[in-house]
């Protein structure tokens, strides 16, 4: 039986297209391995942004009362 539309109750927050083909392109081995270098390499990104983000910040301040 389908699913009817009464059944749905969420809503798509967000997709990332194409990315069922590479996990089964990858195979169950190394899908595990690759979720968490991605994962890792999201974690170190989203710093390095908040990292550069507050030294700007600093900066434009330094720069304020020096003139």
């Amino acid at each position: 039986d389908p699913v009817r539309a009464l059944q749905v109750k969420g809503k798509l927050f967000y997709a990332v297209p194409y990315v069922g083909f590479v996990a089964n392109a990858l195979g169950n081995a190394d899908r595990d391995l690759w979720t968490k270098v991605a994962a890792a390499g999201l974690i170190g990104y989203g710093a390095i942004m908040i990292f550069r983000s507050v030294r700007r910040s600093r900066n434009r301040d330094t720069q304020a009362e020096a003139a």
